[in-house]
C-alpha cells in the first residue's frame, strides 16, 4: 500500500509560516454513540375547546459514547457517560385533535457526565452540576402527535 502524506501550511499575523507532513495511513478515528430518554407529560387545558393548555414535563436522559483516536500506532480510547434529570414547562396549541404546536422552557436541569480515557493518553473527568434558571437560549419549539 502506498503511503498518503497531507502537507498543511499556516501564516500567523506575524508572518510567521509553519508546515506540517503528516502521514494519514498512520491516523485513524472511529466512535459510536447511544442514548435514550423517558418522559412524562401533563397537560391542562386553558379553555374549553381545548386548544390551548400548559404543560409540565419531567425527563430522565441516559446516553454515553466510546471512541478511538490512532496517530502513529497509539491508540487512545474515550468512554463517555452522561445523564441528566429536568423538568421543563410550556405552552401549547392543538391545530387538530392529535396534533399540536408547543413552546417549552428549560428551568431545571439536573446533569452528570463522566469521561474515561485511556491508551497512550490517560485520564479521568467527572462533572456534574445544577442548572435552575429561565434560559432564553432554551427555548425548544416542537410538534406533537398524540396516538
Amino acid at each position: 500500500m502506498a503511503n498518503i502524506f497531507f502537507i498543511s501550511s499556516k501564516t500567523d499575523l506575524w508572518g510567521n509560516t509553519s508546515i506540517t507532513l503528516c502521514n494519514l495511513n498512520d491516523l485513524g478515528y472511529g466512535s459510536k454513540s447511544y442514548s435514550g430518554s423517558v418522559f412524562y407529560r401533563k397537560y391542562i387545558g386553558l379553555d374549553a375547546a381545548k386548544r390551548f393548555a400548559v404543560f409540565g414535563e419531567a425527563a430522565l436522559n441516559v446516553g454515553g459514547s466510546e471512541s478511538l483516536y490512532k496517530n502513529d500506532g497509539q491508540a487512545t480510547t474515550t468512554n463517555v457517560f452522561e445523564s441528566s434529570i429536568s423538568l421543563t414547562p410550556g405552552v401549547c396549541v392543538f391545530i387538530i385533535d392529535n396534533v399540536n404546536f408547543n413552546v417549552a422552557f428549560d428551568i431545571f436541569k439536573l446533569y452528570m457526565k463522566d469521561a474515561k480515557q485511556t491508551g497512550a493518553n490517560q485520564g479521568s473527568r467527572f462533572s456534574a452540576g445544577v442548572d435552575y434558571r429561565l434560559n432564553l437560549m432554551s427555548i425548544s419549539l416542537g410538534i406533537g402527535v398524540t396516538i
